[in-house]
């Protein structure tokens, strides 16, 4: 369902996602995903800086079988607890009302 980009490799601040091995690491540490939060990240990166609706992400992860709000909520929660909460600065930002991004910083936020 992810249109694939065509560099192998993303990378935003610390955080690298690459394609072609489905490795995410940040800080160089490497960080174990499962298949949504890994979709969801991959989103997040190829969409940086733009904020993504939460319409969007269900979009492009489960297409017309849109799932509940509960699994969005429930994945973004597990992808932030790997890729934020080990880490002195979340990467992970809510736009209440708009959807989410990653900013590197609070002013990467406009």
């Amino acid at each position: 369902m992810i249109k694939q980009p065509e560099t192998i490799t993303l990378k935003i601040g610390t955080l690298v996602l690459n394609y072609q091995t489905k490795q995410v690491s940040r800080d160089n540490q490497e960080l174990t995903l499962q298949p949504i939060p890994w979709q969801i990240l991959s989103i997040l990166m190829q969409a940086h800086p733009r904020v993504v609706s939460r319409t969007e992400l269900c979009d492009q992860i489960w297409g017309d079988d849109h799932t509940d709000s509960d699994a969005l909520r429930s994945h973004l929660y597990q992808l932030r607890k790997i890729v934020d909460k080990p880490f002195t600065h979340p990467l992970i930002k809510t736009m209440h009302g708009i959807g989410f991004c990653l900013a590197t910083t609070d002013t990467a936020i406009q």
